[in-house]
Parts: structure tokens; C-alpha cells; sequence
């Protein structure tokens, strides 16, 4: 999926984009607050990578090993 969300000077934001997927879970090193808002409010896990290997990260989720993200990162630069 080709990223053209408000960040990128297009339309909507990528959390909006990536839910159209109708994922169950996303894996990221972090999140802003937002965006971690619209997952949550989704009923979609937001869990945190221990891994830039994806084939760790895959193995990692398959075997419940994944921690659920529960704040967003200070450094994000965009509110509620």
C-alpha cells in the first residue's frame, strides 16, 4: 500500500488507510497518540516490533510474544 496520507501532502490519514485492510493487529517500533487512538478505537492490537527482521517479527506474533504499545510517543508531533 502506497503511502499517501496527510503526511505525504495527500488525503486522509494512514491509520484511516491501513484499517481499510481490516487488519487484526499492526506491528510498529512506535506510534503517535492519534494514531494509536483510531487502532485502539478499532478493537486493533497495536503491538510493539522486537524485531527489523520480519520473519522474527511473524514468528514473534505466531508465538504471542509481542507486547500491546499503550501510550504513543512523546515525540509526535500531532494532538488529538
Amino acid at each position: 500500500m502506497l503511502n499517501e496520507g496527510e503526511h505525504f501532502r495527500g488525503k486522509g490519514r494512514p491509520a484511516d488507510r491501513i484499517l481499510q485492510l481490516k487488519p487484526d493487529a499492526v506491528i510498529v517500533y512506535g506510534m503517535g497518540p492519534r494514531a494509536l487512538s483510531i487502532f485502539q478505537q478499532a478493537k486493533v492490537a497495536v503491538l510493539k516490533a522486537n524485531s527489523n527482521v520480519v520473519r522474527d517479527l511473524i514468528s514473534s506474533y505466531v508465538r504471542d510474544e509481542l507486547e500491546e504499545l499503550t501510550e504513543g510517543c512523546r515525540q509526535a508531533r500531532h494532538k488529538y
